[in-house]
């Protein structure tokens, strides 16, 4: 079973609160530390057998953005969902039309991440 949620978060704080709550609920974090498109392919590759969705920031670093790994993750696999999270919502729609499934706006509620992260493993 798909169980492992990828993290492509910069801030430090952020991406601990998503860790602690994507644990608690069972499943477990991939968390992207070199935010470069080199170690987002790798890790993904890696563990792709795994990834049950790919949650990602917009605004990662000048030169790295989230429309980067939505552009990655889809040169990889079709299907795999994405969640993008940003603080503008121009943004979170350059993430969509380049195939992120969903967009939460920042703040967001972390239970609705959950939720839709739930929602996923219905299927399965």
């Amino acid at each position: 079973m798909k169980n492992k949620i990828m993290v492509v978060e910069d801030n430090s704080q952020i991406r601990e609160l998503y860790q602690r709550v994507i644990e608690a609920n069972g499943f477990s974090a991939v968390e992207i530390l070199d935010f470069t498109p080199d170690s987002v392919e790798k890790a993904f590759l890696f563990y792709k057998d795994e990834i049950l969705c790919v949650i990602s920031d917009y605004n990662i670093s000048d030169e790295f953005t989230g429309a980067d790994v939505v552009k990655i993750i889809r040169g990889l696999d079709s299907t795999v969902p994405i969640f993008a999270i940003c603080s503008d919502e121009t943004d979170g729609q350059k993430m969509m039309a380049l195939g992120a499934n969903r967009f939460f706006p920042k703040p967001f509620s972390i239970l609705d991440f959950i939720k839709a992260v739930n929602n996923l493993t219905a299927g399965q």
